[in-house]
């Protein structure tokens, strides 16, 4: 792990992610969410206030899961904070709640597993993701980016419940365009998403990827802008050298399961 690199993206990230979630809330498609909510209020519930809620469905359970209208609030704030689809808020509303409840529930459990059981026989952590993924991708409206997004929560509940648990995280444009400057466009494939987001993202703490996916998300809106700083820069050229510079662990497992996108 790069730590210097890390802190220096931290850093970043506490400097200037409020300031563009402020920006959204400004100039953004909507005025008010879900609840009367303005959007820092929605971003700071999902940051903060929904993981709260799955720890205390995990220790009053065992088992983590999102109810429907929760689910709901999640595509609002996707769409929000980057490109706006308006069909996926009318398929995420044609689930059948019960189906949201189990669907999740199956999801997060293939991370739960595995945290509580992992070892070094245990499946490389993007399988396991995957296999997450796939769980989450039955509902409709949710493909593989709403389906990380799902999953980024788990990590932030299970460590209050003193889990070691890595994070998931969010499959947005912003992350994938830093980290993959001249790819193209996007297919929103989970083959990209474990080999080029996730993969990448091994150079950093497992428990502190949402955060670090924040400081990304805060380098491309900065590089939209125009022209960035020296230091932005600076940042920019550290991070594509490491993640270079980087041996691949994880890719081999990935590929010897034939995962298609």
């Amino acid at each position: 792990m790069n730590a210097r690199l890390q802190d220096s993206l931290l850093e970043f990230r506490n400097q200037h992610y409020s300031k563009f979630v402020k920006d959204i809330e400004k100039n953004g498609r909507k005025n008010e969410y879900s609840d009367g909510m303005s959007f820092t209020e929605l971003d700071e519930w999902r940051t903060t206030t929904l993981s709260k809620t799955l720890h205390q469905r995990y220790k009053d359970t065992g088992i983590l899961w999102l109810e429907k209208t929760e689910l709901a609030k999640l595509m609002e704030w996707k769409l929000a904070r980057g490109k706006f689809r308006a069909t996926l808020e009318k398929l995420i509303q044609s689930n059948d709640p019960d189906s949201v409840k189990s669907f999740t529930d199956a999801a997060f459990q293939v991370l739960v597993d595995w945290t509580k059981s992992r070892s070094d026989a245990s499946e490389p952590f993007p399988i396991v993701v995957r296999k997450a993924m796939d769980h989450a991708c039955k509902l409709r409206g949710v493909g593989p980016a709403t389906a990380t997004l799902i999953l980024s929560l788990s990590g932030p509940a299970l460590r209050m419940s003193d889990l070691g648990a890595h994070d998931v995280p969010f499959f947005s444009d912003e992350v994938f365009e830093i980290l993959n400057p001249s790819y193209g466009k996007i297919k929103y494939t989970a083959k990209e998403y474990i080999d080029l987001v996730l993969s990448k993202m091994a150079v950093f703490d497992a428990a502190k990827l949402q955060n670090v996916e924040e400081a990304l998300w805060c380098l491309r809106k900065t590089e939209k802008i125009g022209k960035p700083s020296k230091s932005v820069e600076k940042l920019l050229d550290e991070l594509r050298r490491t993640i270079a510079l980087a041996p691949s662990e994880e890719k081999p497992s990935v590929k010897r399961r034939k995962i298609q996108s």
